[in-house]
């Protein structure tokens, strides 16, 4: 019987193609650290610019009541 595979030579083969299962864990909760992902609907808040704006806007509408539209924006 030359050249024949004995059984243990293809048990041994057998092992080695076989799939080995993972074990399965449970996602560890994020830590501090770790961020969670990002919202990309989310507004970003309004710059410094912005936010002056809005007050000097409410003074200046006090101060000059009758001043609606600039001649240059009219055209």
């Amino acid at each position: 019987m030359k050249g024949g595979k004995s059984k243990a030579e293809t048990k041994k083969a057998d092992s080695k193609l076989s799939i080995k299962k993972k074990e399965t864990k449970p996602k560890p909760k994020p830590t501090k650290n770790e961020k969670a992902g990002k919202d990309p609907n989310k507004p970003k808040p309004p710059s410094a610019f912005f936010v002056f704006m809005e007050e000097f806007r409410k003074t200046y509408k006090e101060k000059f009541l009758n001043v609606t539209k600039s001649p240059l924006q009219s055209c």
